[in-house]
């Protein structure tokens, strides 16, 4: 599976975590050296890649300095000059095997390059040495290790492992809404839909729009013959993709057959809130709420649909 997270907002905010979570940023080491109106008219090239070239510099000077590979690493893993990154975090690990900095990065590198094996291999480095940390159950920098260590396996087919990882992850950070909707492939992977069904429930729960976690939903669905369940995944995701006509048909089924089902009706109103048709999104949001008194996405929907109605 080609890794290509830049494609998916909820991966951009991930792939900037996670360049964060390095230790130093290229930005940061050289703000003292270069102001910004420099680089808008140095040749045009935009502050990072002069980092870079400065911290090239500084390892062609002194090839022995810990910190500056280091460095060039996570700038060119900022960059996503990912061979580059792999090289220069690989001659640090050479000279200092018990570099977890240098293992992140080579791990992190591998990864995003779309190399699941070498990723696998260096991510399962990195965390068996970080989980003794004093810390572990509130390292983010594990966290995310975890959940590209769970999307590593998944990649090359292992979703029991892929099972274990997501579960730490999701140990750290519970509303981790993407290593929940990856748990739920994993679950699937094995044949556990009830259980794959709770993972992608929980992760819609925290971003209603999720249209992949959705799709899987559909997926459960259609294997466990679940047709009324199936019309009301198959909604969320038009839903998800903004094709309104198309999900109002599938959600007002899904409401027939499932009367007592109260996602059907959060998302049956969410759809004719879209529509325009705001008296029958209360309605159904209102039903909802009869169904789940303690549905956030049902109650926050209605009260802005209500202050709406009451501006106009």
């Amino acid at each position: 599976m080609k890794l290509d997270f830049l494609k998916d907002s909820r991966q951009i905010t991930r792939a900037i975590w996670v360049v964060f979570a390095l230790i130093l940023i290229v930005l940061i080491v050289f703000a003292g050296y270069y102001y910004w109106d420099r680089y808008v008219y140095l040749d045009d090239r935009n502050p990072l890649e002069i980092g870079i070239l400065n911290l090239e510099e500084q390892v062609r000077t002194d090839p022995d300095s810990l910190e500056a590979r280091l460095a060039l690493a996570e700038g060119y893993f900022r960059d996503q000059q990912y061979p580059q990154a792999i090289a220069q975090a690989q001659q640090v690990l050479d000279v200092y095997p018990g570099s977890e900095r240098a293992q992140f990065i080579l791990g992190m590198a591998y990864t995003f390059s779309g190399d699941a094996g070498a990723g696998v291999a260096a991510l399962e480095e990195f965390t068996g040495e970080r989980r003794n940390s004093s810390m572990a159950k509130s390292d983010m920098t594990l966290q995310a290790s975890l959940y590209y260590l769970g999307e590593g396996y998944l990649a090359l087919g292992r979703p029991e492992d892929a099972i274990s990882a997501l579960t730490e992850a999701l140990d750290i950070s519970p509303t981790d809404a993407d290593a929940l909707y990856q748990l739920g492939n994993a679950y699937l992977g094995v044949g556990k839909c009830d259980i794959a069904i709770e993972s992608y429930t929980h992760a819609v729960s925290f971003v209603p729009d999720f249209v992949e976690a959705y799709q899987g939903l559909e997926q459960c669905y259609k294997k466990l013959d679940m047709a009324g369940h199936v019309h009301f995944a198959g909604g969320m995701v038009a839903y998800s993709m903004k094709e309104y006509s198309e999900a109002l048909i599938d959600l007002e089924h899904a409401t027939q057959v499932l009367p007592n089902f109260g996602p059907a009706f959060v998302g049956l109103g969410l759809v004719q809130e879209e529509l325009g048709e705001l008296d029958a999104a209360i309605t159904s949001l209102e039903r909802a709420l009869d169904l789940d008194p303690d549905s956030f996405l049902a109650s926050n929907s209605l009260q802005r649909i209500q202050l709406v109605q009451s501006n106009q």
